[in-house]
C-alpha cells in the first residue's frame, strides 16, 4: 500500500516565507521612521578643522592647567526656567580671582537652536553672575571662558534647570 501525497498539505509553506519577509520589511520601516523622526540634528561643526587643530588644543589645555585656576559653575533658580548663573574662581593657592572677563554659553545637549550666550558681571571676591531665563527646563551644558590679559581658561558644567 502506497500513500499518495496530498497536494493541499504544504501549500501554506511559501506563504510563511512571504509573511516573514513582510514582517521584516515592516519592522525595518518602523525603525527607519523612528530614527529619522527622533534625530535632533546635533553634529560637531567643523570636525575636520578641529581635528587638524588637535595639537594646538592640547597646548591650550596645558597652558590652562599651568595657570592653576579653578572654577565652579552653579544655577540658582528663582522661578520656572529662570534664575541666576554664578561662577566662582580661585587660584591654586586658594585666593579668589578678580578682574576676569567671562563669557558663558549655555547649550541644550539634546536639542538644537536653544543656545544662549551670557556675559557674567563681577560681584567681588571671585564671584561672577548673570540672570538667565531659559526656554526649556532640564539639563543644560555650561561652557565658560574666562580671560585676563593673555591668559585664558575654560570650564564646563552640566546644570539642571527646574
Amino acid at each position: 500500500m502506497t500513500l499518495a501525497a496530498d497536494p493541499r498539505r504544504g501549500r501554506w509553506i511559501p506563504w510563511l516565507f512571504v509573511a516573514g519577509l513582510t514582517l521584516t520589511f515592516a519592522v525595518n520601516g518602523v525603525m527607519v521612521w523612528l530614527a529619522l523622526d527622533s534625530w535632533t540634528g546635533l553634529t560637531t561643526e567643523d570636525a575636520y578643522a578641529k581635528g587638524l587643530a588637535y595639537n594646538r588644543t592640547i597646548a591650550e589645555r596645558a597652558a590652562e592647567a599651568a595657570l592653576g585656576w579653578q572654577a565652579t559653575i552653579a544655577f540658582h533658580p528663582d522661578g520656572p526656567r529662570s534664575g541666576r548663573i554664578e561662577a566662582t574662581f580661585s587660584e591654586a593657592s586658594g585666593d579668589r580671582l578678580n578682574g576676569l572677563e567671562i563669557e558663558l554659553v549655555l547649550r541644550r545637549p539634546t536639542n538644537q537652536g536653544h543656545d544662549q550666550s551670557l556675559l557674567l558681571a563681577a560681584r567681588g571676591d571671585g564671584r561672577y553672575d548673570a540672570p538667565v531665563t531659559l526656554p526649556l527646563a532640564g539639563q543644560w551644558d555650561a561652557v565658560l571662558e574666562a580671560r585676563r590679559g593673555g591668559d585664558r581658561f575654560t570650564a564646563r558644567a552640566r546644570l539642571l534647570v527646574p
